[in-house]
């Protein structure tokens, strides 16, 4: 399987070149272009979330723990003192980053349900409602958020089960076919409870109305395909008239 610099690097080029895209549509502006990226970007490692000693699990949940401290302290800030909302931060933080980070470890195993089509769901799911109900994001940029985290998500198992192919011996590794599936076919409970989670996670993002809109929408199309291919010369930049 790929290591874990090839899939940061190999999901910020794909996450780069669709948010770009969507730049040229003008669905985004340029600082959400930045956002949508660093989603790809988290997308492509969380696969291996369930992997005990990566790299893409401990940045996983000290960001996790770093989020939701900071959430829960906003939250109270109205109402508690600084060094009482130092203690909740903090509080929150270590029972993430630790205590939580500990027990998943112990009940997952790495290329189990992770490694599903089914969890880049729940992930996408995920990031659509938090964008949406935390950082207050309309519907489009919510769903373009957690589209991007599925995207770099693919991206991750499709380079897995690339890396499973030995071109030079021209045969499948053992690791071929465990890393791109729909469920985790060894462990039906996890399976079960996974497609839960998704079907409610599902109801807590935000309407898909603007989303659709917006990508069935004849203007978005006509906007890409304008901005799509040199209008003239590659590289030309106008000249600014003094």
């Amino acid at each position: 399987m790929a290591d874990f610099h090839t899939h940061l690097s190999v999901a910020a080029a794909g996450s780069g070149l669709c948010s770009t895209l969507c730049l040229g549509a003008g669905i985004v502006s340029q600082t959400e272009v930045v956002m949508l990226w660093s989603a790809g970007m988290l997308g492509g490692i969380l696969p291996d979330i369930d992997s005990d000693n990566s790299t893409a699990i401990r940045i996983i949940f000290t960001s996790l723990a770093t989020l939701f401290a900071f959430l829960l302290m906003f939250n109270q800030a109205e109402y508690l003192s600084v060094l009482e909302l130092w203690v909740l931060w903090l509080a929150c933080y270590l029972s993430i980053r630790y205590l939580l980070l500990t027990a998943f470890i112990q009940f997952t195993r790495h290329r189990g349900i992770f490694h599903s089509l089914l969890a880049g769901l729940f992930f996408c799911f995920c990031a659509a409602a938090i964008s949406h109900h935390f950082f207050i994001l309309n519907g489009l940029l919510a769903w373009l958020v957690g589209i991007f985290v599925l995207v770099g998500f693919l991206i991750h198992l499709l380079l897995d089960e690339f890396y499973s192919v030995d071109f030079m011996n021209k045969r499948l590794k053992q690791s071929a076919g465990t890393a791109f599936k729909l469920i985790d076919y060894n462990n039906a409970v996890t399976s079960g409870l996974m497609g839960v989670a998704v079907i409610l996670m599902f109801f807590l993002t935000p309407s898909t109305e603007l989303l659709i809109n917006t990508l069935t929408s004849q203007d978005t199309w006509q906007a890409v395909s304008s901005h799509f291919l040199p209008a003239g010369t590659w590289f030309q930049v106008p000249q600014v008239v003094q």
